[in-house]
Order: C-alpha cells, then sequence, then structure tokens
C-alpha cells in the first residue's frame, strides 16, 4: 500500500520499534515491492503465523502467581 493511504483495519492498533538485522530487514522490503504490498503487511501476516502456530488468540498470558 503506497504511503499517504489510510489504514482500514477494524482492530486498534499500536505502533511499535523493532531492531532487525540489515539483511533481513532489505530482502523483506525486497520481497514486498516484488508482491506490491508494505513490509507492514508482510511483518502483521507473519506475526499471525507464528501466533497461529502457538495456538493463541488474542489477550495477555495469564500471571503466574
Amino acid at each position: 500500500m503506497p504511503k499517504g493511504h489510510p489504514r482500514r483495519d477494524a482492530e486498534r492498533q499500536i505502533k511499535t520499534t523493532v531492531a532487525i538485522p540489515l539483511s533481513l530487514w532489505q530482502a523483506a522490503k525486497h520481497l514486498a515491492i516484488e508482491d506490491a504490498t508494505d513490509l507492514r503487511a508482510v511483518v502483521v501476516a507473519a506475526l499471525k503465523e507464528y501466533v497461529g502456530k502457538r495456538g493463541r488468540v488474542s489477550g495477555p498470558r495469564p500471571r503466574a502467581s
């Protein structure tokens, strides 16, 4: 999605900063461009897959007593 276009996600969002290796960022950025998407969408998709594999839907972890 080009910069300047509003996102139409129904869910509330949080903005965060993550330090990743430059080579990984470059590879992901190039692939996102090839796929006509943005890096944010790639990261969100990867996180959804990771969370899905762990069997967690949403919400915080219960605190240990």
